[in-house]
């Protein structure tokens, strides 16, 4: 079976729910679902559904191909993919920051469609359009929504339009990432540039071709930091977060959940798909730096998530500190690590879009929340009024805790794991484990302090937000359950995550080992032969 219909029911589910207004959620689900349902039967039955890679000519003149291909990586991510897009479709579409049906629509199917392209691409300009374009519906609803509050404050207070934060929020959310688009686009043209310059015949884009290029470590070094730092943004690693925090908290929930859930993983997968493989070399002498600079970050974000008294930046500082730890795996290059950064990848996506979606949903009745208006002299007490809604949020809080029994705790287990025996972060894998061992408690600290805040004590003014508001019940009380039982069940069998992953990354290894020692040989004989007073160029 072609890998195209992997991602048609999206394509056709996003152009029906642009075409009929009544129909644009039910498509839009229809279209998610039927990926889930193909992508998660292909992992779990590899031998039955086979998606067989295929490519079809997109600008031939330049070698730039429509190339797809689904391994058990790939299909995890879509699956995720869909996963959270049915859980936004559900639970927060009202969230999206979009009053129209087909704008919502566009919003979550445009978002789906890009993300599952970007995990499934194996071409260079594909990965690059479907990388940006995972970005754009959440951008325009971010400028949209910036300019129409900027405009009712200028019609009822008489202040001029375009003084509200969003257009100023959407501005420094694209300079940041079109930023580290053009530092990868540059990073591919270049590398496509060399290839042909050094094995010669036609220009291609092919990753699986431009994979066996070895550059001088001069030119590979740069290419690899172009990379880094488009994924470095989208991830984000701290130092090139800057876009995190106001979007946070100034973009509609539903819209939230899908950039911590869905399009961060952008980054992380970047690394794991595109940086390392193309790099190798270059990625083995930065690793420990790129490392220590992660766990730096989720220290700092931990600290930050401690300070904030505001529900939206403490959970988009939580956010930030658990990604941060993926890199500890990934530059393992232990089968543990590995598979704990493949399942960390999955349970943070499941438990930050719940918690975001159940924000959506407290927002919806109880007004927008605002920095400062959570202080610590001032809790909420929303246990004795909502009790369904409170028990719902320790459960997501304690899944993004990584509470035994969760699958955060299983992919953060084996991260550790990977890290503590990593000969390629060797003499630093076990301080560098100490420290992530450090953000943990720092974790359980500003994690049971939001609770404490949010759910429990006395308001001073013997009043809570949403006081009046009904519970969290019917249809998206089950939706939040099902969500919550998905993360405990993978907790209890990771197996089932693992098994389809274990041949892939024992492959994935083998190959990187394989193409960093021929870098280095090259290298050496690039070296060897400037001694010699040869042309290296």
């Amino acid at each position: 079976m072609s890998v195209f219909l992997l991602v048609a029911p999206l394509f056709l589910g996003l152009g029906l729910a642009l075409v009929s207004r009544r129909t644009a959620r039910a498509a839009v689900v229809l279209g998610a679902a039927t990926t889930w349902v193909l992508a998660v039967y292909a992992l779990a039955y590899p031998a039955r559904l086979l998606f067989a890679p295929t490519a079809q000519p997109w600008l031939p003149s330049l070698g730039v191909s429509l190339k797809l291909s689904a391994d058990s990586a790939a299909l995890m991510l879509v699956a995720l993919a869909a996963t959270i897009g049915l859980a936004v479709a559900a639970l927060g579409w009202r969230a999206l920051g979009v009053h129209s049906e087909r704008g919502r629509a566009a919003v979550l199917g445009g978002t789906l469609l890009a993300a599952s392209i970007n995990f499934l691409a194996r071409d260079a300009v594909l990965y690059y359009a479907s990388f940006e374009a995972a970005i754009w519906p959440a951008l325009v609803v971010l400028f949209l929504r910036g300019h129409s509050a900027a405009a009712q404050t200028g019609a009822q207070t008489g202040a001029q339009p375009g003084t509200a934060q969003g257009p100023k929020v959407a501005l420094r959310f694209f300079l940041y990432t079109f930023a580290g688009s053009l530092c990868m686009l540059l990073a591919f043209v270049y590398l496509a540039w060399r290839h042909q310059a050094l094995a010669g015949g036609a220009l291609t884009f092919d990753l699986a071709v431009l994979g066996n290029t070895v550059l001088p470590l001069g030119e590979a070094r740069w290419c690899f930091l172009a990379l880094l730092a488009a994924f470095a943004i989208k991830l984000p690693l701290i130092g090139v977060h800057g876009w995190l925090p106001r979007t946070y908290a100034e973009a509609p929930a539903g819209l939230v959940a899908l950039l911590t859930g869905l399009l961060s993983k952008l980054g992380a997968y970047g690394l794991f798909r595109i940086a390392l493989p193309l790099f190798p070399a270059t990625a083995h002498r930065f690793g420990p730096t790129i490392t220590v600079i992660a766990l730096v970050g989720c220290l700092y974000a931990g600290l930050c998530a401690l300070r904030f008294k505001s529900l939206r930046l403490t959970l988009a500082y939580s956010s930030v500190a658990h990604l941060a730890l993926l890199p500890l795996g990934l530059f393992s290059m232990e089968p543990s690590g590995l598979e704990g950064f493949m399942l960390a990848m999955v349970a943070h996506g499941l438990s930050a879009s719940g918690l975001f979606l159940l924000v959506g949903w407290l927002e919806e009745r109880a007004g927008a929340l605002h920095d400062g208006e959570l202080s610590s002299d001032r809790p909420w007490g929303l246990a004795s009024v909502i009790p369904r809604f409170a028990v719902l949020f320790v459960a997501f809080t304690l899944a993004s805790l990584a509470l035994p029994g969760t699958l955060n705790f299983a992919g953060e287990f084996l991260l550790f794991l990977g890290g503590f025996s990593s000969s390629a972060l060797h003499p630093w894998s076990r301080s560098f484990v100490l420290t992530a061992l450090v953000s943990v408690v720092l974790g359980a600290a500003y994690g049971l302090g939001l609770v404490r805040r949010v759910l429990f004590g006395a308001p001073r003014d013997g009043s809570a937000p949403g006081a009046s508001a009904p519970d969290l019940a019917g249809p998206q009380a089950w939706g939040f359950w099902g969500l919550f039982v998905v993360i405990v069940g993978l907790g209890f069998a990771p197996h089932v995550l693992q098994s389809p992953l274990k041949a892939e990354l024992s492959v994935y290894r083998e190959t990187f080992q394989s193409r960093l020692q021929s870098t280095y040989l090259d290298d050496e004989a690039r070296l060897l032969a400037r001694g010699g007073g040869l042309d290296v160029r």
